[in-house]
């Protein structure tokens, strides 16, 4: 993951041959996690690809995207890739294993981010099961970001220099 984060896209090619070749699950799934890892937007996109991507079982993907995404350097990422690809990943788990999703939001930090995953999430969180419940811990952790963000701004604008 530490290598991914600043790799390019070599690494990240040797990295997805050595996943698909792999018949060792736990190689696998650490190995997805770095693919989940890099801080490039274009490989970050492409590492998340995997989770549509039939050759790796999904159970597997999510377990490697759960563990990598606290440390992923583009926590927008997940959550973006999830709403774009929303009914293509049901569809592969079964609307009640997706309860845990609205957590790829909980790295988001403004009150219109906030908004969205709200908007978006509402009313597909009564028909899976745990979603509700994660929906409200990620906007809590939406909220507090984004009062942080904003007493951060508030106190440097109250102890800039005059001009």
């Amino acid at each position: 993951m530490t290598a991914a984060r600043g790799g390019e896209a070599t690494l990240f090619d040797a990295m997805l041959a050595e996943a698909r070749s792999t018949k060792e699950g736990l190689d696998r799934r650490n190995l997805t996690m770095a693919l989940f890892s890099f801080g490039d937007p274009a490989l970050a996109k492409r590492g998340l690809s995997l989770l549509l991507d039939p050759l790796f079982d999904i159970r597997e993907s999510f377990t490697a995207l759960r563990f990598a995404y606290p440390w992923n350097p583009t926590r927008r990422a997940p959550h973006d890739f999830i709403m774009a690809n929303f009914d293509a990943l049901i569809a592969r788990v079964g609307r009640d294993n997706g309860g845990y999703w609205p957590y790829y939001a909980s790295g988001l930090c403004s009150e219109q981010d906030r908004a969205a995953v709200n908007t978006f999430w509402t009313p597909k969180s009564a028909s899976m099961p745990g979603a509700a419940h994660q929906l409200a811990l990620s906007e809590e952790a939406i909220g507090l970001c984004a009062r942080l963000r904003q007493g951060q701004r508030t106190q440097s604008q109250l102890s800039a220099p005059p001009v």
